[in-house]
């Protein structure tokens, strides 16, 4: 089942999974996993932190004088996560959404493990610039039970809530 909220989608989600550590000669030895993109309809709720990029961050080298800082405001978004597909290894966050992906809707599927709560990724939202985020929530209000199961049929996607905050270079 196709969302109805799809052509609404409004923000991405590069998500990379991680692979269990092994042991090669003698050493722990982590590789990195499939990154996943994830079509989102998101909706911010809150910020919190700084108003503006307008703040100074004082230097320690030079006493009296300020560098501009980051916004350093922290996003709440809540909505759904709708479907999603394999990105290739040169896919990196920002850059546009390549064409010829195989897309799996998650309204028909069951939550992947790598989509979980804690789980770090970017987060594409809009013209907005590139955000390190974390998976806060994977459940509706009631915890997907009762009604929200008939919700979640109905929308064609994982109820989700991610913290995102801006990348500063």
């Amino acid at each position: 089942m196709t969302s109805p909220l799809l052509p609404y989608k409004n923000a991405y989600l590069l998500v990379a999974s991680q692979l269990a550590p092994t042991i090669e000669n003698g050493r722990v030895v982590t590789t990195p996993g499939t990154s996943y993109l994830v079509e989102c309809y998101l909706v911010r709720q809150q910020a919190t932190g700084t108003t503006t990029g307008a703040d100074y961050i004082p230097t320690q080298t030079s006493p009296g004088e300020v560098l501009p800082g980051a916004s350093g405001l922290i996003y709440l978004y809540s909505g759904y996560a709708l479907r999603y597909a394999t990105a290739n290894d040169t896919y990196e966050a920002g850059d546009s959404i390549p064409n010829g992906l195989l897309w799996t809707s998650l309204a028909d599927s069951n939550t992947p493990d790598w989509l979980a709560v804690g789980a770090e990724c970017s987060h594409m939202q809009g013209n907005e610039s590139v955000k390190y985020c974390k998976i806060e929530r994977l459940s509706g209000r009631y915890g997907n039970t009762g009604i929200d199961l008939t919700i979640n049929k109905e929308v064609g996607g994982v109820p989700i809530t991610v913290r995102s905050g801006e990348l500063v270079d």
